[in-house]
């Protein structure tokens, strides 16, 4: 089974398609530092560390507000007495 030359270039013009394609989507998953295009790969990083500091903020606003209250009702219930 022979190839012909027009089947051969139909061929080479569909991998050549094929391998941008691919080189859109690497670029698109992993950057390219040269043109400063950010990659999906580095947005994702850079997410999940913005939410595990938001994670640590909330978790030391719920302790301090759990302090405060617990203060604040001693204050309400022994106060009479002390002041």
């Amino acid at each position: 089974m022979a190839i012909t030359t027009k089947q051969y270039s139909d061929l080479k013009k569909e991998i050549d398609d094929i391998k941008s394609s691919v080189d859109e989507i690497k670029t698109a998953i992993i950057g390219n530092d040269q043109f400063g295009q950010e990659g999906l790969v580095s947005v994702v990083k850079r997410h999940e560390e913005y939410i595990e500091q938001d994670r640590k903020f909330k978790q030391k606003l719920i302790g301090a507000m759990a302090v405060l209250g617990t203060l604040w009702t001693l204050i309400l219930k022994f106060g009479e007495s002390i002041f």
